[in-house]
Order: C-alpha cells, then sequence, then structure tokens
C-alpha cells in the first residue's frame, strides 16, 4: 500500500460498536500503519473509544454530535467540528454516517480542507418515512456529495440510488472488507453466553428500531411454540433493550430467550450459534453478515439496502421482504427443519464474503484515495 496523506482526520457521529465504527477504526488503524498522522472525532464515549486507544490513535471527542437531531446542537456540533478542523489542519478529513457527514463536509469547506472524503454507509432517504421527509433528506444527502470531494459507496446498488446529479466522476464504489478472524469452540462459546443446549437463533449488536429485533422476537413466539429446541440469543445493547425485554416477558417466552448485553469481541462467539438472524428495517451494507459468513453462520436477512448483495435467497442465505410479518417466521421453520440447506447456504456464504469482500481489497483502494 502506498503511505496516505500525512494528516488524516475522521468523523462519525457515535461510539457505539457497529458496521459504522468498525470501519473507521479499521481505516484509522491502517492509515496510521502506513505512516500517517490519523486521529478520529466522536460524540459519546462508547468501544469504538477503547479499540482507538488500544490501537493508541488519537480521540477527539465531540460531546454536542449526537444522533437525535436539535437546532441548537447541530450548530453548537457545526462550530465545533470547525474549530477541530483548524486545530488540526488536515490533508484529508473523511466523514462518515448522514449528520456528521452533513455537518463536517460543510465546516470543511469553511476551513479549506484539501480533501473530504465522505463514505455513504447506506441513504437515509430510502428510509420508510413521509415523502416530504424522505425529500428533505435527499436533499441534504445531496448537499454533503456536493460538498465532498470523493465519495464511497459500499455497492452498486448504492451507488445506483444515490443523490448524484452532475456529480458521478466524484464516487467509488469499495465495498466493505473483513479479513479472517479467530472464533471460540461451539462449548466454549455458549458457556460464556449461558446458553443451554438447543437450536440457537441470533439477533442483535445495537438494540436500536432500525435492527429490527422487535421483528425476530414476533416471529421467534410462533417458532417457539412450535418446536421444543428453538431458542433465541439477543446479543449487545442499545436503547430498546428494555423493550424488548418487556416484549419477551408478554409473549411467555423468557425462558427460551437470553439477553446477553454487550459482548467484547462478540463475533468470536458466533460459533455457538445455529443461524443468525437480520431483521432490519434500514440497512447500509452490513458488516455482521461478513462477520457470519467468515464464521461458517447460515443466515436470514430482510431484503434491504444492500443486503441481496451479501444474501443471495437460497444460495447464501434466506432473503425475506421487509415487510411480510410471516415470511421470517417461515424462514426459521425451514432452517430449524433443513439441516441440508443450513450446511449448503452457509458453506456458500463463507465462499462468497471471502472472495468479494476482501478487507486488503479495501483498504488499499481507501489509502490510495487518501493519497491523492
Amino acid at each position: 500500500m502506498e503511505t496516505p496523506a500525512k494528516n488524516i482526520l475522521f468523523l462519525i457521529t457515535k461510539t457505539t460498536w457497529g458496521g459504522a465504527q468498525h470501519y473507521v477504526h479499521t481505516l484509522a488503524r491502517a492509515a496510521k500503519e502506513s505512516g500517517a498522522t490519523v486521529a478520529v472525532v466522536s460524540g459519546g464515549k462508547g468501544t469504538l473509544v477503547d479499540a482507538l486507544t488500544e490501537a493508541h490513535i488519537r480521540f477527539i471527542p465531540l460531546p454536542t454530535l449526537k444522533r437525535d437531531i436539535s437546532l441548537t446542537t447541530e450548530i453548537r456540533s457545526f462550530f465545533d467540528i470547525l474549530r477541530i478542523l483548524k486545530t488540526e489542519r488536515p490533508d484529508v478529513f473523511h466523514v462518515n454516517s448522514s449528520k456528521a457527514a452533513g455537518l463536517g463536509a460543510l465546516a470543511a469547506r469553511l476551513a479549506g480542507v484539501p480533501h473530504i472524503v465522505f463514505t455513504a454507509h447506506g441513504w437515509p432517504h430510502q428510509e420508510n418515512r413521509p415523502w416530504w421527509q424522505k425529500l428533505l433528506i435527499w436533499l441534504a444527502s445531496y448537499a454533503t456529495v456536493l460538498l465532498s470531494h470523493t465519495v464511497i459507496v459500499l455497492s452498486p446498488r448504492e451507488y445506483r440510488i444515490a443523490p448524484a446529479f452532475f456529480c458521478r466522476k466524484k464516487f467509488r464504489i469499495i465495498p466493505i472488507g473483513i479479513a479472517p478472524y479467530t472464533l471460540r469452540s461451539c462449548g466454549d462459546a455458549r458457556k460464556t453466553l449461558g446458553l443451554s443446549d438447543g437450536f440457537w437463533f441470533a439477533a442483535g449488536t445495537e438494540l436500536t428500531p432500525n435492527k429490527g429485533i422487535d421483528r425476530t422476537i414476533a416471529a421467534f413466539v410462533p417458532v417457539a411454540a412450535e418446536h421444543a429446541r428453538a431458542r433465541l440469543v439477543i446479543i449487545g445493547d442499545g436503547e430498546l433493550r428494555g423493550a424488548l425485554m418487556e416484549k419477551v416477558r408478554d409473549a411467555g417466552i423468557e425462558d427460551r430467550v437470553v439477553f446477553t448485553g454487550f459482548v467484547q469481541n462478540a463475533r468470536a462467539y458466533l460459533s455457538a450459534i445455529d443461524c443468525f438472524v437480520l431483521a432490519s428495517r434500514k440497512e447500509g451494507l452490513p458488516f455482521v453478515l461478513l462477520e457470519a459468513g467468515m464464521a461458517h453462520v447460515p443466515v436470514i436477512a430482510t431484503n434491504v439496502g444492500s443486503v441481496a448483495d451479501v444474501v443471495i435467497n437460497n444460495e447464501t442465505g434466506l432473503l425475506i421482504p421487509p415487510r411480510a410479518p410471516g415470511a421470517l417466521a417461515d424462514a426459521m421453520r425451514t432452517m430449524i427443519a433443513d439441516a441440508t440447506l443450513r450446511e449448503r447456504t452457509r458453506e456458500q456464504l463463507h465462499v462468497h464474503v471471502v472472495r468479494n469482500f476482501s478487507e486488503d481489497e479495501m483498504l488499499a483502494d481507501t489509502l490510495e484515495i487518501y493519497n491523492r
């Protein structure tokens, strides 16, 4: 890999650990190893901060940057970002996540940053919202594209639906990548997570509305009634944990569902499960599906965002419509009943991920952009 620009600054809204945070951490670490001066700006004090500290990457806290929208807070965040840019004077400013990217790209233009890179982790105007909200969000995304010098999208689909009038030349398609990682043994992983014998579905990482964990629980209720061995583990933490636990209690399936809370290096425990379920309402290209593929775990996923680039129905998993209540339960029943399907799809998913989602290729292509 070529040595990237001298000073690279990353911006992302949240420090909770999800696909976008993993992406920033991976790129920041690679850029630092290639000789760049690197820092990451974000709100909060979540897992990303710990991972950056372990990698000896400087973290710049931005307390005013939060996910919830507030005009007063956004104005303060904008001026805080502008102040940081004038102090840090980066050669490259790489912005991630929609809100942070919009504020950051505008501030970077005013600060005269030579190269603004924007990675779109899914387009928010594709979410299920009133038309006028979609229009406003589309305009905001388009403004971010116009303000950026380079726009990275994670799949051909994200490129096709991008707000890109008169500026397609700015875009690069660079899929997220994953490297092989170490799994715990099945027995050790189940013991650590507190899982008994049975057929274990898993869902989780971030317990937020977009991840559709409530849908997974609703679909699991009839499956649990029909299959005595069916179990569900919900890995991770988030704003909906209390509400999801109440949903499980109301359904009377507390003895069939385990909430693990936050698990450090959660992907190492994928060996404990029989099928991963991603019932998201909104996604870009979910990193957790690549983790499942690398771990040889069969998957069920809703056809949103660029999920279909990873999960090809009946080939690399089961792909279901996002708004078909019975489809998820049927897919779960199928996975329990058909061992041949599980074996075939998990192996094909593994091959697909290894061939098409290389971390080395992602890093090489992105560092090349930094070095322009």
